[in-house]
């Protein structure tokens, strides 16, 4: 990944978000965040449930199989051991090494109580799906791949 490359490999939906705004304003001024309850707290990197899910999906052919065989594994790479906390306005995103960067979002659409779709402050808009007792986004760029994350083993 080089210089410049976003610190996880999060998705652009494509989705007009000033005009898809979900988060409306409290009583007390606050933005609301309905819809995002189920993914507040602190995740981890599932790369073992990741590996299996993309073993069981539709393989890509031709080039598009190419792509994905050069990126996936990167993106593995980069994920392994990565932690994300979300909680209100504020997701915190750290490598393995503990490196990172917080970044405030807003809350634009939850279609379904199983979905969210947030923008960042750094122009980016993802969202995130739940499934059973993880949650997933998919990656960035030509290969669009889910990765899966879960809540980390309490001591």
């Amino acid at each position: 990944m080089g210089a410049g490359a976003p610190l996880f490999p999060i998705a652009s939906s494509g989705q007009d978000a000033a005009s898809k705004s979900a988060s409306k304003p409290t009583s007390d001024g606050q933005k609301a965040t309905a819809g995002i309850s189920w993914l507040k707290g602190k995740w981890v990197f599932d790369q073992d449930f990741t590996e299996k899910k993309y073993a069981q999906g539709k393989q890509p052919e031709g080039l598009e199989a190419i792509g994905n065989g050069l990126i996936y594994p990167q993106l593995v790479e980069k994920l392994k051991g990565s932690r994300i906390s979300f909680n209100d306005g504020e997701l915190i995103m750290t490598t393995a090494d503990g490196n990172g960067k917080s970044i405030e979002f807003k809350v634009i659409e939850a279609p379904d109580p199983s979905s969210v779709t947030l923008k960042h402050s750094d122009g980016e808009v993802t969202t995130y799906h739940k499934e059973g007792e993880r949650f997933w986004m998919a990656s960035t760029g030509n290969v669009n791949i889910p990765f899966y994350f879960k809540r980390p083993p309490t001591n």
